[in-house]
This record gives structure tokens, C-alpha cells and sequence, in this order.
């Protein structure tokens, strides 16, 4: 007869074991990337999965678990900055997603009466939606 105290720590070390993989394998198929900007990572760029949100490290690395579904990994460009594309089609948890981040001009004072700003919804040939914005001078 196997001894109560044995079976405890026979248990315990089996479930340890069995989570620590899990935790490797999970880490193993996280979704990886970078976001830079004049040549060095950016830290605090939030970066997602349309589910999941993360925040970028001191040196612009991020991760974020891998899970079915993701169609884009895209990122949201702080106060003066922009990307040249907001995001970028998901080919797997085995690619690398890196984002550069360009200054934005300075703009000189705008004399104008008015301002129109255009958003359009657009659909792509594979189903893929994407929205384009054009801010004009009346």
C-alpha cells in the first residue's frame, strides 16, 4: 500500500514538473517583437493581438502568449510618432514582429477656416478590413 506522504510528494513533484512544461512550451510559442525608434527600443508602446494587450520593455522587446484566431499584431504609436503601417499580418507564433516608429513632422500653424477629417472602411480580397484616415485643410 502506497504510503499517504509518498503519494503527496510523488503528486506534487509530478504536477510541478507538468506545469513548468506547460509554462515552456507556452513560452516557447509566444509571439515576439520589437519596437524601435531612432535606431533604439522603445519602452511603453502598447503592442496587441486584438485580444491581448502588452506593453513594450526598456529596450522596445515585447511578447505576447500565442492563441488561435490572431489576424494582426499592431501597435499604437505614442504621442509624436507614427508607424508607416499600424499593423502586421500574423504568419505565426514562430515569426518575429517588429514595428519602427517614425517623428512626426512639425506642422507650422494651420490658417484655415476649416478642417475635414475622412475615415474610410475598406475590405480587402481575403476578408481583411482596414481603415484609412485623410485629415484636409478647407
Amino acid at each position: 500500500m502506497v504510503n499517504r506522504r509518498l503519494f503527496l510528494k510523488a503528486a506534487a513533484a509530478g504536477g510541478a514538473a507538468a506545469w513548468a512544461g506547460n509554462v515552456l512550451a507556452a513560452d516557447a510559442a509566444a509571439v515576439r517583437g520589437r519596437v524601435i525608434a531612432d535606431g533604439k527600443g522603445m519602452a511603453g508602446v502598447v503592442v496587441t493581438d486584438g485580444l491581448n494587450c502588452v506593453e513594450t520593455a526598456a529596450d522596445g522587446s515585447w511578447s505576447l502568449p500565442a492563441r488561435e484566431g490572431v489576424r494582426f499584431i499592431s501597435v499604437t504609436p505614442p504621442s509624436g510618432w507614427r508607424v508607416p503601417c499600424h499593423y502586421i499580418r500574423f504568419a505565426g507564433a514562430g515569426s518575429t514582429y517588429d514595428f519602427e516608429l517614425l517623428p512626426w513632422p512639425a506642422f507650422a500653424p494651420v490658417d484655415a477656416d476649416a478642417l475635414r477629417l475622412v475615415v474610410t472602411e475598406a475590405w480587402g480580397d481575403a476578408g481583411e478590413r482596414a481603415h484609412v484616415f485623410a485629415l484636409d485643410v478647407l
